[in-house]
């Protein structure tokens, strides 16, 4: 599951990768290797999901139309300048020898392919949200030139603007200061899946003020449970950066499957008990991958100092995390008709509720000042310690 360890590249054989496809699960090296035909398969897909993706988000408005017209443009370019096509697709046969007239051909020739391609979209409505059958449909009445040079054009560099890069919303020093959370009312009928999301990826998750004091839930608090919040913290960080800082709608299952995988303990009946902040982590770190890198260690500790270092983002991830299971929880309980199977409902639901309680412990703490030093504490001794191994390793 890891796309920080380094591994032996299942395409090129080199040992520096350090990514894995979430279809497949191979490791690779290189966005080249990605688009290998050894891996074509998954390749494929992943382009006609951000096709469909980016035409869903967008609605096709008029800046999204003029956005694909200059990637159309862009792509035909790029076409032409690799001779990706027959040239007799590109100029008229008047135009064949005449080289330095090509600028004011190719208009043309833009505009004639775009006539066909046009032709060959007739059918599918481009103007409405698109689904996963008309994305392939799309994806297959292009030719294979128009594909090869759609990928090649993606593999110089241009996916970045595609796939913007995240920055995670916890590293927005300026944010800490002028843009402090949210605060809803939630009570324990209401849906946490309804809270806005619309800029989730880049906003701080709303704080979830669930109304309900500790001692209503349980008897007695284990002492160990502030060193499942950090491990948990750690779930939390490796799956926004594993998702691009995207964890809703398509991503759903994805986020609880990686956050259950470095912290078991979100959904297992037994919740684990850590003697040591030092202890979970190492433990989560294991979950992610037993040869897990130390600077991709160095980063994640970074995450979480930044997380730890105002309290109210403690609050704002955990009630993240329960509006995720809130979400995925509706959908476990949808007729079984989606083409991924869900997660037992049983399941989410158990980790919901740990969630839950965990929420009520850390808002109950929330000016527990001592606490969060201590912990911020842990997590720097242990970060420094990582950050000694890299430089010895250099």
């Amino acid at each position: 599951m890891s796309f920080l360890a380094k591994k032996s590249c299942a395409i090129c054989e080199k040992p520096l990768a350090k990514y894995s496809c979430p279809k497949c699960g191979i490791q690779y090296c290189s966005l080249a290797c990605y688009r290998d035909q050894k891996h074509i398969t998954c390749t494929e897909s992943f382009y006609k999901q951000q096709v469909e993706e980016s035409m869903q988000s967008q609605k096709a408005d008029e800046q999204a139309k003029r956005q694909m017209k200059e990637l159309m443009r862009r792509f035909r370019e790029q076409i032409a300048d690799d001779n990706l096509l027959d040239p007799d697709s590109l100029d008229s046969p008047a135009d064949k020898e005449a080289d330095k007239e090509d600028a004011d051909k190719e208009e043309d020739v833009d505009d004639d392919d775009e006539h066909d391609l046009a032709e060959r979209l007739q059918g599918i409505d481009l103007d409405g949200a698109l689904n996963h059958q008309s994305a392939a449909e799309i994806w297959d009445r292009l030719t294979k030139a128009e594909k090869d040079g759609f990928l090649d054009m993606l593999g110089k560099q241009e996916i970045e603007e595609i796939i913007k890069p995240w920055t995670p919303w916890w590293g927005n020093k300026q944010g800490k200061r002028n843009n402090e959370p949210k605060i809803v009312e939630l009570s324990d009928t209401e849906n946490a899946a309804d809270i806005d999301k619309s800029d989730a990826a880049s906003s701080i998750p709303a704080i979830l003020n669930i109304g309900v004091s500790v001692q209503t839930l349980a008897k007695k608090v284990h002492p160990s449970v502030i060193f499942q919040i950090i491990q948990i913290e750690l779930a939390y960080a490796y799956m926004m950066r594993h998702v691009n800082g995207e964890p809703y709608n398509e991503n759903l299952q994805l986020a609880f499957e990686v956050m259950t995988t470095v912290s078991p303990l979100l959904s297992s009946k037994t919740a684990d008990i850590y003697p040591s902040a030092h202890e979970a982590l190492v433990s989560g770190f294991c979950n992610i991958d037993i040869g897990l890198s130390s600077d991709a260690k160095i980063m994640l500790l970074g995450d979480l100092q930044a997380i730890f270092d105002a309290p109210i983002y403690v609050a704002a991830t955990f009630s993240d995390i329960y509006s995720l299971l809130t979400e995925l929880l509706a959908l476990c309980k949808q007729p079984k008709t989606h083409e991924t199977p869900t997660p037992k409902a049983s399941i989410v639901h158990r980790a919901e509720r740990r969630v839950y309680f965990i929420l009520s412990v850390v808002l109950q703490m929330q000016n527990d000042i001592s606490a969060w030093q201590f912990i911020s504490a842990d997590i720097s001794l242990l970060k420094r310690r990582f950050e000694s191994e890299f430089q010895a390793s250099k």
